[in-house]
């Protein structure tokens, strides 16, 4: 099955883990630049970042120590069947590490993800996150 007939929540799960999880930096991009639209907006708590924005803090969290995925639980999702998009909300918990300074932090983060049918394919359009520092 193509990961563009996966079911939507599981598709976000896949984008997400190849975008911050999974150990390698060309999986990371091919993700971005083909799963996430030019037009995307990421909003965590009161920040918001574009398309670059994001790239950017990726690259660097990954380049700095990185983040590994602790468990992810989908709340609810809503399925735009005609649109071949929808929305879904995650329960997500993370650990990030620094390895500069040996620092990890646990987080939390209830995460929702906007998908739209762009150009032939899904593509993430939205995020907002409420994330906390456990």
């Amino acid at each position: 099955m193509s990961s563009q007939q996966l079911p939507l929540g599981e598709w976000v799960k896949q984008v997400n883990d190849a975008i911050f999880y999974q150990p390698d930096d060309e999986v990371t991009l091919k993700a971005i630049n083909e799963d996430v639209d030019s037009s995307l907006v990421v909003k965590i708590n009161h920040h918001v970042f574009n398309y670059e924005e994001m790239k950017g803090g990726v690259l660097y969290i990954r380049g700095s120590g990185g983040m590994t995925l602790d468990s992810v639980s989908e709340i609810l999702k809503w399925d735009d069947a005609e649109k071949q998009g929808g929305v879904v909300a995650h329960l997500v918990t993370f650990t990030t590490k620094n390895n500069a300074t040996k620092q990890e932090v646990r987080k939390t983060s209830l995460i929702t993800s906007i998908v739209k049918w762009i150009d032939g394919r899904r593509k993430l359009t939205e995020l907002v996150e409420v994330e906390v520092e456990e």
